[in-house]
C-alpha cells in the first residue's frame, strides 16, 4: 500500500477513534449525570429513614421502640450512682393525714380480757384510745333530692307558689354534679361517651349517651362569654405561644389551633390550618406582645416584628442535617452555640439577673454567626430546587441567615422562652383524645371539645379542681380568671 492510502487508513481510523471517544464522554457524562441523580436519591431516602421525633417534627408514636430505647440510652447523661432503687434516705415523703371531724365513728372493744381471758365490761373504759381512719367511697354516692313548691294564700287572697331552683326544671332530672362528673370524663379523661355512661351507671347514675352528649352542648354554650374574656386577656399577653396540630372529625381532616401563656390556654378547631383558621380565633391579629412559634407562614403575618422562634424544633432540624456528612460539622456547631446560648440564660436567670452581660451576649452572636458563615459555605443554592436533604439543609442556612434576630432573642431578652414547649404541652391532650377515640365525630363535637379544654386547662394552670370547675359552671357559672392573672410567657 503506497503512502497516500495508508494515510487515509490511519485518518480512517483517527476519525473512528474520535467518533469513539466522543461517544464515551457523551455516555460518561449521561453516567456521571445519572450518579449524581442516584447520590441526592440515595441521600434523601437515607434522610427520611433517619428522621424520628429527635431530629424532625415526627411526633415521638412514629418512632421504632426499639431504636427510640437505644438512642435513649446512647444519648443518656446518667450515671450509676450506686443508689438502690427507690425513696432515699432523707427524703421527704408524703402521707394521708387524718382529719378532725370524720363522717362516722366505730368503737371496737376487746371481746376478751388479753390477761386472764374474761369478758370485758364495755362501760370500764380507760380513756386510751387508738384512732385509725379509713378513706372510702360512699355505697351510695347517688343523692336524691325532692324541691316542692308550695303554694301559700296572703291575706288579700292571692295564691303565690314558691319557685323551684334552677337545676330543678323537670319532674325527674340529674344535678349539676353529675353533670359536671360527665362532662369531666369525656373532656377531661378522654373517656369514650359510651363507657363514660357505662362508669356512671355502675356508681349509681344510670344516664344516657345521649344525656352526656347533652351536657357537653349545655357547657359549651355556657362557656361563650368566658372564652370571649379569655381572648382579651391573651391579647395583652407579653409572651404568647402558638401552634397548631391535625385533627379528625369524622373522616376529614382538621385542626387544633392554640394560643397560651403559662396561666392561659385558648384551644380552638378548625377546618383550615392557615391564616384563615388564626383570623377566626381572633387572638393573634390583636396580639400585643412577642409571638413564639415554630416557623410556620401564617404566623409572620401578626405581631409586627415581635417574634421568637421555636429553638428547640431547629435544634431537631439541625439533628436531621447532621446524619448527611457533607452538613454534619456545621449543623453541631450551630446546635452548640444554641445550647451554650440556654445555659448561660439558664444560669443567668437562677441568679436573678435582668439579661446577659454584654461580653456574653456579644459572644454568643459572634460564634452565631461563625457557625452560620460555615453553612453558608457548606450549603448550595442549587440544592434548594432538588428534593432531599441538600434541599432541607440550604433552606435551613437561609432560615439561620434570615431569622437571626428572631433566633436569638431568647438571649436578648430573659423573659422569651428557648421553646415553644408550652404550646405543644396545652395541644397534647388534644392528640390524645384523639388516639383514645380516633376523634370527633361532627363539627360541633369538635367544637365543644375545644371550649372545656380550653376552660379546663386554664383553670388547672391556676390550681382550680377539674370537677370543681365544671360543677361551678352548671351552677353559678363560669370561674372567673384572676384579674391579677400573669401575662408572661
Amino acid at each position: 500500500m503506497d503512502l497516500e492510502g495508508r494515510i487515509v487508513e490511519l485518518e480512517a481510523r483517527l476519525g473512528a477513534v474520535l467518533a469513539d471517544n466522543e461517544r464515551l464522554r457523551a455516555d460518561n457524562d449521561v453516567r456521571r449525570a445519572e450518579n449524581v441523580r442516584l447520590q441526592r436519591r440515595v441521600d434523601e431516602l437515607e434522610g427520611r429513614l433517619a428522621k424520628n421525633s429527635s431530629n424532625s417534627s415526627l411526633p415521638p408514636s412514629a418512632d421504632d421502640p426499639r431504636e427510640r430505647a437505644a438512642r435513649a440510652k446512647r444519648s443518656s447523661q446518667r450515671t450509676n450512682g450506686g443508689r438502690k432503687p427507690g425513696g432515699q434516705r432523707g427524703r421527704k415523703g408524703s402521707t394521708m393525714v387524718r382529719v378532725d371531724d370524720p363522717d362516722r365513728i366505730i368503737e371496737h372493744f376487746p371481746a376478751a380480757c388479753g390477761g386472764c381471758g374474761e369478758a370485758v365490761d364495755p362501760a370500764n373504759v380507760r380513756g386510751r384510745r387508738v384512732r385509725r381512719q379509713v378513706f372510702d367511697l360512699v355505697d351510695r354516692p347517688v343523692e336524691v333530692t325532692e324541691h316542692q313548691a308550695v303554694t301559700c294564700r296572703c291575706a288579700c287572697g292571692h295564691d303565690t307558689t314558691g319557685l323551684f331552683p334552677p337545676e330543678a326544671n323537670a319532674a325527674a332530672v340529674w344535678g349539676p354534679k353529675a353533670a359536671a362528673l360527665a362532662v369531666l370524663l369525656v373532656i377531661g379523661h378522654h373517656v369514650p361517651y359510651k363507657r363514660a355512661a357505662e362508669l356512671l351507671a355502675s356508681i349509681g347514675a344510670a344516664v344516657s349517651v345521649g344525656w352526656i352528649v347533652a351536657q357537653v352542648a349545655r357547657a359549651a354554650a355556657l362557656l361563650a362569654g368566658w372564652l370571649a374574656g379569655l381572648r382579651v386577656k391573651l391579647h395583652r399577653a407579653a409572651v404568647l405561644h402558638a401552634d397548631e396540630t391535625s385533627a379528625r372529625v369524622g373522616a376529614t381532616l382538621w385542626w387544633f389551633h392554640v394560643a397560651s401563656t403559662t396561666t392561659l390556654t385558648l384551644l380552638v378547631a378548625h377546618r383550615s390550618r392557615g391564616h384563615v383558621a388564626v383570623d377566626d380565633a381572633g387572638v393573634l391579629e390583636h396580639a400585643q406582645g412577642v409571638l413564639v412559634h415554630d416557623r410556620a407562614a401564617m404566623y409572620w403575618n401578626y405581631a409586627g416584628n415581635r417574634h421568637a422562634l421555636c429553638v428547640a424544633h431547629l435544634c431537631r432540624d439541625l439533628n436531621g442535617i447532621a446524619t448527611a456528612d457533607r452538613h454534619r460539622d456545621w449543623a453541631q456547631d450551630l446546635k452548640a452555640v444554641l445550647y451554650d446560648a440556654k445555659r448561660l440564660c439558664d444560669d443567668a436567670r437562677e441568679r436573678g439577673d435582668p439579661a446577659l452581660h454584654p461580653d456574653t451576649l456579644n459572644d454568643i452572636e459572634t460564634r452565631y454567626r461563625t457557625a452560620l458563615r460555615h453553612a453558608l459555605d457548606v450549603v448550595d443554592h442549587r440544592d434548594a430546587d432538588v428534593k432531599g436533604i441538600h434541599r432541607d439543609a440550604a433552606n435551613l442556612a437561609g432560615a439561620f441567615f434570615d431569622y437571626d434576630h428572631e433566633i436569638l432573642r431568647f438571649a436578648r431578652d430573659l423573659n422569651i422562652p428557648f421553646d415553644n414547649n408550652q404550646a405543644e404541652r396545652d395541644l397534647r391532650m388534644a392528640k390524645i383524645s384523639q388516639k383514645i377515640s380516633y376523634g370527633c365525630r361532627t363539627q360541633a363535637g369538635v367544637t365543644r371539645f375545644a371550649a372545656i379544654r380550653s376552660y379546663i386547662e386554664t383553670g388547672r394552670k391556676h390550681g382550680a379542681n377539674a370537677l370543681d370547675l365544671l360543677h361551678q359552671l352548671f351552677t353559678t357559672g363560669p370561674w372567673p380568671i384572676p384579674h391579677t392573672v400573669t401575662t408572661s410567657g
